[in-house]
């Protein structure tokens, strides 16, 4: 009878056991983690207004950090891939996102993130002439629209208080001129210059010339003392050129002509079937002697060197040399040897 007690009190004891067991297992369970956090520290402390955590759901929570020492947390997230993106306070840029896991009961600590004080820039330029361009407009990339500014009477123009970033720059053109290139500028700080804008007139024009001719004329030199003439344009490119050029000495005067193509660096040669053409008089006193032209004679009767063109700059420089005779039966001659001009239009 008694071991039939003690047997059953045992029993008892074990089955009680076994469910005090089973009640502590399920409740460490229970109490397992399933979110975690992220904490980080922004600097300078007060760069960044707030932070979003954007999670694999779709969810997000907002913080703001401490600014007083830049550290944030993001608590009660569930475990999975988030992305935090910062907006930050005046006066800086957003730093970039980050992309962030989190594992249930954990802290992932980001680190520092860095803001950059936000610099204002401008942009300037200026257009050639001054009266190419009727406006300038800046927008930012894949945009149509944008601030609008208007060069000076001098063609100077100024966009202020850019953000930093990459821009694109349009231009609208007066009537009678062709519309540049659009440009790309990027600003990041500081004034950044485009430059001088070169504006192509339309249509034929011309410019006039400015600068220096030297040559020999039957052994003795000569350097022009005076000179008119003008660049004829095609589109604003360089075409041709015709000039007069006068080396005074006391009452004598040596008078040189000289016309021709210009529209590439290369060799274009005088002739009666060309337009090019050279022409020599001397006068004294103010009395003609006799004049001399290339155009008087047949075949090739001198060459002008083109050695270099600048249309931005709207320079020309070459050599040049010629035999012209006296008409109209050409009885008479004159060389010119050793030519060269820098000319300006």
């Amino acid at each position: 009878m008694n071991f039939l007690r003690l047997n059953r009190s045992s029993s008892f004891l074990a089955c009680f056991s076994l469910f005090f067991a089973l009640l502590t297992s399920c409740s460490k369970d229970s109490a397992a983690p399933t979110v975690g956090k992220i904490t980080g520290t922004i600097v300078p402390a007060a760069a960044v207004a707030s932070i979003l955590a954007e999670g694999p759901d779709g969810s997000s929570t907002t913080v703001s950090p401490n600014t007083d020492n830049g550290e944030f947390s993001i608590a009660n997230l569930k475990a999975g891939s988030y992305v935090l993106r910062f907006s930050a306070a005046t006066g800086y840029t957003n730093p970039a996102d980050r992309n962030v896991s989190v594992a249930a009961g954990e802290t992932n600590n980001v680190g520092t993130i860095r803001a950059t004080a936000f610099v204002i820039g401008s942009v300037e330029g200026s257009c050639s002439p001054a009266n190419g361009l009727r406006a300038i407009v800046l927008s930012e990339p894949g945009t149509q629209g944008g601030p609008i500014v208007y060069p000076d009477v001098n063609g100077y123009f100024r966009f202020p208080n850019v953000a930093p970033g990459t821009y694109n720059v349009s231009f609208d053109a007066n009537s009678g001129f062709q519309q540049p290139a659009p440009r790309t500028i990027t600003v990041s700080g500081g004034t950044s210059s485009l430059g001088v804008i070169a504006v192509t007139p339309t249509g034929p024009t011309s410019r006039p010339l400015s600068g220096t001719v030297r040559w020999t004329t039957n052994g003795t030199g000569y350097s022009s003392t005076s000179l008119t003439g003008n660049m004829f344009l095609n589109n604003g490119a360089p075409s041709s050129f015709s000039l007069s050029a006068t080396s005074l000495n006391g009452t004598v005067a040596d008078l040189l002509g000289l016309s021709s193509g210009c529209t590439a660096p290369g060799v274009y040669y005088l002739s009666t079937t060309t337009s090019n053409t050279g022409t020599y008089l001397r006068t004294y006193g103010g009395v003609p002697g006799p004049s001399y032209e290339t155009r008087n004679r047949n075949g090739t009767n001198g060459t002008v060197t083109i050695t270099a063109i600048d249309a931005t700059a709207r320079t020309l420089s070459g050599t040049f040399g010629f035999v012209a005779y006296e008409p109209p039966l050409a009885t008479g001659s004159v060389t010119v040897s050793n030519g060269s001009f820098t000319l300006s239009y």
